[in-house]
């Protein structure tokens, strides 16, 4: 005979709606340093993340397209006459890292 335990009562946040905090400023740092700014742990930051944007954190994705702006710009320097390709790389590199940013409001 297995004891049935009672149905735990569900957590109500003010409101009846859970709290969100915008996380958007903290996209840029590494998951861990942002999971310690929030002062949650690093899975559930990742959990609470892919929960509103189905996407990976993206602080690396958006070195990488820091670091190939850079270099393209710094090619653009030493070589006066920049490509339209170049050109329209860097723009296309820039929107991609404009919709990383875009705003994020995670459930804590």
């Amino acid at each position: 005979s297995s004891s049935v335990l009672p149905p735990r009562p569900k957590k109500r946040c003010r409101g009846g709606e859970a709290d969100y905090v915008d996380i958007t400023a903290l996209l840029v740092l590494p998951q861990k340093e942002a999971a310690s700014r929030l002062g949650i742990s690093e899975s559930m930051l990742c959990k609470r993340f892919k929960e509103c944007t189905k996407r990976k954190w993206p602080y690396r994705f958006l070195r990488k397209i820091d670091k190939m702006i850079k270099v393209i710009s710094l090619n653009k320097k030493t070589d006066p006459s920049t490509r339209e390709e170049d050109i329209e790389k860097i723009q296309r590199l820039k929107r991609e890292r404009e919709e990383c940013l875009q705003p994020v409001k995670i459930r804590i």
